[in-house]
């Protein structure tokens, strides 16, 4: 059953080479938009939702990323970029989930790669690899427990674990930007407070780690390593009837950056 079809559009540059390097020696996720588990989650943010006992749900999120990953002369200075590499990247992510024993929620999840494409292969320096194409994403594989609080109760916790599996390189192992090097280790620690009305701020906490250290250099300037992941979001309701049905609306800020950098 589908329950949810959504829209998520990037405008930033995510990514930033500089120099030719090693590219050819590993790959990473160009992607920064990782849509949450289920359907009564967020955007990109997780909730301590247990979904209820043997609930089954499923959701389709389109995502849309301009200028994804651009090449530089001076990494950092936007005056200096010359092209992007990946100039349009527009993903489906297809997912499912189900609930256990009105505390644990199992889930997967798969991104296909519609459409990345960018400069000309030509025109990318030597040591750099072309936009993949269309293709495969990495597969993510994972459980939530939520920890405390039930439901109409003012807090509630939960541990997320998510792997992500290297089914990008699996399906082409040439492909440089659609997906990761090796398994990725995605544990989570996700809060929330419940206000009456509907209302509802969540706080996700993680750490996103890497199989190999070989993963972490993709290009001279651009260090791909274990990373702190956070988002802070707030939900608001706008409208809801009797039998149940309702529009909310989400405010989602979230990020990832490497420990050194905190």
């Amino acid at each position: 059953m589908l329950r949810r079809c959504s829209f998520f559009l990037s405008l930033s540059v995510a990514l930033a080479l500089t120099a030719p390097a090693r590219a050819q020696d590993a790959s990473v996720t160009v992607d920064q938009f990782r849509p949450a588990e289920t359907a009564e989650d967020g955007f990109a943010l997780s909730r301590p939702d247990d979904r209820g006992h043997l609930r089954v749900g499923a959701q389709l999120t389109l995502d849309y990323a301009l200028n994804p990953l651009v090449y530089e002369d001076d990494r950092g200075v936007a005056a200096s970029e010359r092209f992007a590499i990946v100039e349009h990247q527009l993903a489906a992510h297809v997912s499912a989930h189900l609930g256990l024993f009105d505390r644990v929620v199992l889930f997967l999840s798969l991104p296909v790669n519609l459409v990345m494409s960018g400069v000309d292969a030509a025109q990318v320096p030597a040591g750099f690899s072309a936009a993949d194409g269309a293709g495969l994403g990495d597969m993510g594989l994972g459980a939530r427990a939520r920890l405390l609080g039930e439901r109409g109760e003012l807090f509630a916790l939960a541990l997320q674990l998510t792997f992500g599996l290297p089914t990008a390189m699996w399906s082409n192992a040439a492909q440089r930007y659609s997906g990761e090097q090796g398994l990725v280790v995605h544990p989570e620690l996700i809060g929330e407070l419940r206000f009456d009305g509907g209302w509802r701020v969540t706080l996700d906490l993680g750490a996103r780690m890497r199989a190999t250290d070989q993963a972490r250099l993709v290009a001279s300037g651009l260090s791909v390593s274990h990373e702190l992941t956070y988002g802070l979001g707030l939900t608001v309701p706008i409208w809801s009837d009797a039998e149940g049905r309702s529009v909310t609306g989400h405010l989602e800020a979230f990020g990832a950056g490497t420990f050194e950098a905190f």
